[in-house]
């Protein structure tokens, strides 16, 4: 299970680089890295820069995966979620 971001650079009308960032969760197969299932784009603060910075299992419960993403370039959250949450995410 991978978290990663896609990104839409584009220029304002002012010449100005912009983006907006989404995340998506992949599921890939243990022994062939094959592409078994992934979520729909997503945010996590409904924000146009958030930058996800990782993804692990909880130290103390592996049934909660802990996620760290970046807020409009100047705030750090760190997400506690339960890992069938993420799960459900995936087609």
């Amino acid at each position: 299970m991978y978290i990663v971001h896609e990104t839409n650079l584009y220029y304002t009308e002012k010449h100005r680089k912009d983006a907006i960032y989404r995340h998506r969760v992949l599921l890939l197969d243990a022994s062939s890295f094959e592409l078994v299932g992934k979520s729909e784009p997503f945010s996590f603060a409904d924000a146009r820069v958030e930058f996800c910075c990782g993804m692990a299992y909880h130290p103390s419960n592996s049934e909660k995966i802990l996620i760290t993403f970046g807020f409009q370039d100047n705030t750090a959250f760190m997400l506690n979620i339960a890992l069938s949450e993420v799960l459900s995410l995936c087609n």
